[in-house]
């Protein structure tokens, strides 16, 4: 199916849910198509939170989470969705600090003042993906608020995903 819609145009896969967390071995064969494929893979944070669908569920994947995942798989182009999409911004930050190869997104309702320019201190800016999950002009906000160069802002705004595009020459 990940190939199917990639040939018909998708460009990654997500946004992957709550049902298994990222580091779980269910979600390894969809790492490696993904690997395989050249596709980045979008998937939502929770900080443990349990599945409300379902008390049994493990929840969603905690940053704790995309750092083993992307250790596991360094090829990967995993994505951490949502750093402010409720829940300790910082703490995810500062865990994803680990995970070089993993990619966080700025979406999310949570509009903190400096919560960009801590994401940027802790992952860089070549780690941060523009996204917006609630509003547009929210979303556009938070990144033209921070502490950034016109350069920097361009590399969150288009150049990071353009990059990942460009691996498999869809950019």
């Amino acid at each position: 199916e990940m190939e199917r819609c990639l040939d018909a145009g998708m460009i990654g896969l997500g946004e992957l849910y709550t049902q298994v967390r990222i580091n779980y071995p269910q979600f390894f064969p969809i790492i490696e198509k993904c690997i395989e494929l050249k596709a980045p893979l979008l998937s939502h944070e929770g900080e443990y939170r349990k599945d409300y669908r379902d008390p049994d569920l493990p929840g969603a994947s905690a940053p704790d989470d995309f750092v083993a995942a992307g250790r596991r798989y360094p090829e990967a182009m995993l994505i951490f969705a949502h750093i402010g999409g409720g829940g300790d911004w910082e703490y995810f930050c500062k865990a994803l600090r680990n995970a070089p190869t993993v990619f966080a997104d700025t979406s999310g309702s949570v509009t903190d003042e400096g919560m960009i320019d801590f994401a940027v201190k802790c992952l860089g800016v070549r780690r941060l993906l523009f996204a917006t999950d609630e509003n547009f002009e929210t979303g556009v906000g938070k990144i033209l608020a921070a502490k950034l160069t016109e350069e920097e802002r361009h590399q969150i705004f288009f150049g990071n995903f353009n990059e990942m595009l460009r691996k498999r020459s869809n950019h």
